[in-house]
């Protein structure tokens, strides 16, 4: 079972789950949708999931940081795509008024839900992790995640893909291998 967990104000229904479903038509691949005006939101709809027991998260962003914290909290594996790794301080600019990309439903962000991150937050050591950023996002510094993840981890750089992390496809074959590793 592949969890993609989506970015802040997108959805689980999205572009990325669409491609990991096109480029692994034979696992399943379950996006839960969760609102970015109530982060815990998430942990509460993984609650309601028997979770495999070889699953693998991918969270893209703010995914990525959520992905993170499954992973720990599971023992599971996880593969992170330009994740943040301080949303409470890059989120700060989010407060007020919003309206989710993709749903269209509007909502105000406030500090209270931005500080629910602050029980999220995991130490990535002892995970089984993998990381992919690109150094075209435009969005959060590659080097902010290096500097977080390095040098206990490995740090996969590539050249283009953006924040949104364009043509996942060409990590087919590091996911699928991934996914198939022993936890």
């Amino acid at each position: 079972m592949i969890i993609y967990i989506h970015g802040y104000n997108s959805a689980g229904g999205g572009d990325k789950y669409l491609k990991l479903k096109q480029m692994f038509p034979e696992i399943p691949i379950y996006s839960p949708n969760y609102d970015s005006s109530d982060f815990i939101s998430i942990t509460k709809l993984l609650n309601e999931i028997k979770l495999a027991e070889n699953t693998l998260f991918i969270g893209t962003s703010l995914g990525g940081f959520i992905a993170m914290y499954l992973a720990h909290k599971y023992n599971k594996k996880a593969i992170l795509l330009n994740p943040s790794t301080n949303p409470v301080v890059n989120l700060q600019k989010a407060l007020g008024p919003n309206t989710n990309f993709v749903t269209g439903k509007s909502y105000e962000q406030t500090k209270h839900n931005l500080n629910q991150l602050n029980h999220l937050y995991t130490s990535p050591d002892n995970l089984k992790l993998k990381i992919y950023v690109t150094q075209d996002d435009e969005v959060i510094n590659y080097k902010e995640t290096l500097r977080f993840f390095e040098p206990t981890l490995k740090v996969t750089i590539l050249e283009n893909g953006g924040h949104r992390f364009e043509n996942i496809e060409r990590l087919k074959t590091e996911i699928l291998d991934f996914y198939k590793e022993e936890n």
